[in-house]
């Protein structure tokens, strides 16, 4: 375990600050979206089991 790596290079870490930023964005673009959308079944029907 002594061979590991301690060092992260600028490429991989432009590439993970890509993903984080792909995930905000998603994240923010949900909660903004969620607002604004009609819930698919609508709350306080009772559920039948047949």
């Amino acid at each position: 375990m002594s061979d590991e790596r301690l060092q992260i290079t600028g490429r991989e870490l432009v590439r993970w600050m890509v993903v984080a930023a792909f995930i905000i964005a998603g994240l923010a673009l949900y909660f903004r979206e969620a607002r604004h959308t009609h819930p698919v079944v609508h709350p306080g029907g009772q559920e039948t089991v047949p």
